[in-house]
């Protein structure tokens, strides 16, 4: 039985799974020397996507988070590869700290939303107001990051949310339901965005063991 149903144009749509041939590799849109925004930048994916752009050239990278520092070295590292690095202090579900980061910044090409909070837990046990936070940073912080960017009059190559294989495959997501279902508002949020005009994409992944959020829910070796 499908899980997720669309209606469109008269046609009911079943979102399923299927295999995808790799495509052929093409030059990256994204400027060596870019300026690139990353949420979440002090996390562990942040942090790798940030080692990938600044070993890619010299870029601008703008590292958010919710900590008063990045990672100790991790600055560091960025600016020893030849990136100029900044971190802001943000909470991207505050729609006045979004504003305020997305105003200071002169030029954007990239945009990665890499913020999330895991609570593990049975949602029948959680309060509301809990349940709320725990959605904040990925959903409320997308919508924000979107709305800040066309009232700032910036336009980013690409706009990419981090998603969760958890939202297509909620099995997988065991006692972490708000954060499956905070991926799945990322995937329809990026394709809402899409249809809209907008470089949109959500990237649904795995967990990778030792780093992010999978490292404090114990991923094992397996994970990719």
């Amino acid at each position: 039985e499908a899980i997720t149903v669309a209606w469109r144009a008269g046609r009911r749509l079943t979102r399923r799974i299927a295999p995808l041939a790799a495509p052929v590799a093409a030059a990256s849109p994204l400027p060596s020397d870019g300026t690139f925004l990353i949420t979440g930048g002090g996390g562990g994916i942040g942090g790798a996507l940030a080692r990938e752009l600044a070993g890619r050239g010299r870029p601008v990278l703008v590292l958010a988070g919710r900590s008063p520092e990045p990672p100790a070295g991790l600055v560091e590292e960025l600016r020893a590869l030849g990136a100029t690095v900044h971190y802001r202090v943000a909470d991207v579900s505050v729609e006045r700290d979004v504003d305020v980061l997305i105003g200071g910044l002169p030029r954007l090409d990239g945009l990665f939303h890499a913020a999330g909070v895991v609570r593990p837990g049975t949602l029948r046990n959680r309060r509301a107001e809990e349940s709320a936070a725990a959605l904040a940073a990925k959903a409320r912080g997308a919508v924000l990051l979107s709305a800040a960017l066309r009232r700032h009059g910036l336009d980013p190559v690409v706009c990419v949310a981090f998603s969760s294989v958890s939202a297509l495959l909620p099995g997988l997501a065991g006692g972490l339901g708000e954060y499956a279902g905070a991926n799945a508002f990322l995937d329809a949020f990026a394709a809402s965005e899409r249809r809209a005009g907008r470089p949109w994409r959500s990237v649904n992944l795995a967990a990778f063991a030792g780093t992010g959020m999978a490292a404090g829910l114990g991923a094992g070796p397996g994970a990719a």
